[in-house]
């Protein structure tokens, strides 16, 4: 065999071995045998649950992570979920497991569960709310209960060009609620993550630390973004933190003054619009669709606007994509329809306010034109800020 030979007919027999490991061992990793390693994983402080103890869950899972071959972009036959009902040291949860070819158990979500013994106990018991304080944001419209023994604070703050802002600040047991609108700051980097439903919408609640918390914002019917987060004490942060969430559990807008506005549909999309706004037909081909306030004029030139605003709405034609910066005063994180936005102030041939974004299936772009000479500076969109927003957010697309 001549020299240097032997270490590549070692790598094919390996490369070989390999194969037919992955071709005759992986695609039988049935459903029992990776229902019976997981099984065998568990710790002496578990047993599993019998259909006959336990409530089928029916809250989101309070801890998740993609197994290791999704995160390696692999799929079957390179492994198997299985799921175990089980107790573990007297909290009784529902785990998926994902048990690999290699032998290899991960722990991949894990959902609490009642057991039926619980289930009379926990109706039985009394509403530890019942006799909680009130509090109500009249600025935005929303009222919560707290805890007797919580203190609550409220702060009214002018903060760039987001106008004015509200915070609330909820202190129980040396942890901290903070409820603030319209600044939630971007981006979070999560240890682990869960849902929460507030006022009837499902969010996403991130745990970026045991003890800092951060919950994705939620639109009000006023158009307002409500942003949530919260840091726990060291001591007792699961109690406080269940509490927090029994808090935000309560959480309800006390008002929709969206409810009597009119609304614009085609077969493309539906919008809605409040009653100082009125439909502008002038040039149907050029936008999706155009308002004008019912004070409005102009001087019949360019035009330059004298008086109230235009809004104009573009739906999937480009602008959104990545609109030019010239003349751009200022900007801010916004959200539009769930989705990661930004809301530019421009003072370029007049004075105008665009919120924009290609984030969602098609490229979202809405303009509010405004006097160019108006003193203070964008004072029109200031005023009708609120239903700017809460019009951009009623959009739904077909």
């Amino acid at each position: 065999m001549k020299k240097g030979f032997a270490p590549v007919v070692i790598i094919l027999i390996i490369f070989s071995f390999a194969l037919l490991y992955l071709a005759v061992w992986a695609p039988w990793v049935t459903d029992k045998l990776a229902y019976q390693r997981a099984a065998k994983s568990l710790n002496s402080s578990c047993r599993q649950l019998t259909q006959n103890e336990y409530q089928p869950p029916v809250i989101n899972p309070y801890w998740k992570q993609p197994s290791i071959p999704e995160q390696l972009g692999l799929v079957p036959p390179f492994g198997k979920e299985t799921t175990l009902y089980v107790i573990c040291d007297g909290k009784s949860t529902k785990n998926i497991y994902f048990v690999s070819f290699f032998g290899t158990v991960k722990l991949k979500e894990s959902t609490p569960i009642l057991l039926k013994s619980q289930i009379q106990q926990t109706k039985n018991a009394p509403d530890e709310t019942a006799n909680w304080k009130t509090y109500t944001s009249n600025f935005y419209g929303y009222s919560l209960n707290y805890p007797q023994d919580a203190n609550i604070g409220e702060e009214l703050t002018t903060k760039g060009i987001s106008g004015k802002e509200q915070a609330a600040t909820i202190n129980y047991q040396g942890g901290t609620l903070k409820i603030v609108g319209n600044s939630c700051g971007i981006g979070v980097s999560a240890n682990k993550q869960t849902k929460l439903t507030i006022a009837g919408i499902t969010t996403d609640k991130y745990y970026e630390s045991e003890t800092s918390i951060k919950i994705k914002a939620i639109g009000s019917p006023k158009g307002d973004q409500i942003c949530l987060s919260a840091i726990l004490p060291a001591n007792n942060t699961t109690l406080v933190d269940q509490t927090f969430d029994k808090i935000l559990a309560t959480f309800k807008f006390t008002s929709d003054e969206t409810v009597n506005w009119k609304t614009y549909e085609t077969d493309k999309f539906s919008i809605s619009y409040p009653p100082n706004w009125v439909l502008d037909h002038s040039f149907p081909e050029q936008f999706d669709i155009s308002f004008k306030s019912v004070d409005y004029s102009d001087d019949g030139g360019f035009p330059t606007i004298l008086k109230g605003f235009q809004v104009h709405l573009y739906i999937g034609r480009g602008q959104g994509l990545n609109p030019p910066k010239l003349g751009l005063v200022n900007t801010e994180p916004a959200t539009w329809l769930g989705k990661k936005a930004s809301l530019d102030k421009i003072a370029w041939e007049g004075t105008m306010v665009r919120l924009w974004t290609n984030e969602t299936s098609k490229d979202l772009f809405m303009t509010m034109a405004t006097p160019p000479n108006e003193k203070p500076q964008f004072k029109s969109f200031e005023d009708n800020r609120r239903d700017f927003l809460a019009v951009s957010n009623s959009l739904k697309l077909k």
